[in-house]
């Protein structure tokens, strides 16, 4: 059969068993969704795609708290001209930016539980932070 149908499934190309949880670091990213949690929280979903082509996902919420993160985070990302406009129209369909490119970095929070918590700890334009890391590494001299 070459569809799946009913309860019969292919297994192929497809099939492939994938770590979907990120290390941490730096990563070229897409901006996928956002909406608001159970508890109230913004989250922001970002889609990571990595060399060997597997797609990864990260997200960081935002509690009504931390909203200065998700402002910060903004900023940085979608430079001051930007964040001034959208500040001054007193708010923002974050909607409209699903599907840009950020460089977001992710860290690893260990909460002592099956799998460890990964968290956006910023978000900046399209080859900064990955430059920036590069700049970081660079050549060495023995």
């Amino acid at each position: 059969m070459d569809t799946i149908s009913g309860s019969y499934i292919n297994f192929g190309e497809q099939s492939v068993i994938r770590d979907w949880q990120p290390p941490a670091g730096v990563y070229r990213a897409v901006f996928r969704s956002s909406y608001r949690d159970r508890e109230g929280r913004q989250i922001i979903l970002f889609q990571i795609t990595d060399p060997a082509d597997k797609h990864y996902w990260a997200r960081h919420g935002y509690r009504e708290q931390d909203l200065w993160k998700l402002f910060n985070h903004l900023h940085r990302w979608l430079g001051e001209e930007e964040y001034n406009r959208l500040s001054s129209a007193g708010g923002c369909e974050l909607s409209g930016f699903y599907g840009s490119e950020a460089d977001i970095e992710v860290g690893v929070i260990d909460l002592r539980k099956k799998e460890q918590l990964r968290i956006i700890l910023d978000i900046a334009p399209p080859g900064t932070l990955i430059q920036r890391v590069g700049e970081l590494i660079g050549p060495c001299e023995i």
